[in-house]
């Protein structure tokens, strides 16, 4: 049976979900956004918090991931209603 991984600390209105390797690490990460402009990063592998930020205004875009330097890791894309 596969091991399930509980992270708790992800925001209970979490707008937005990501998982994909965002360090590089070839593990996958988990990217929550929530309705607070809250942007947390953590390991899937873990559960431990990697990063946090906060964005201005509200992210009603979403987010997407994309490898804008070509270093091989996808880049986090977070569109704001604000610009």
């Amino acid at each position: 049976m596969d091991k399930l991984l509980v992270i708790r600390e992800i925001p209970l209105f979490s707008f937005q979900i990501i998982a994909a390797d965002v360090t590089g690490d070839k593990q996958l990460d988990i990217v929550a956004i929530d309705t607070s402009a809250h942007v947390t990063c953590y390991s899937a592998t873990s559960g431990e918090m990697i990063w946090e930020s906060e964005i201005s205004g509200s992210s009603t875009a979403g987010a997407r991931l994309a490898d804008m330097n070509t270093d091989g890791i996808p880049d986090l894309i977070i569109a704001a209603d604000d610009g």
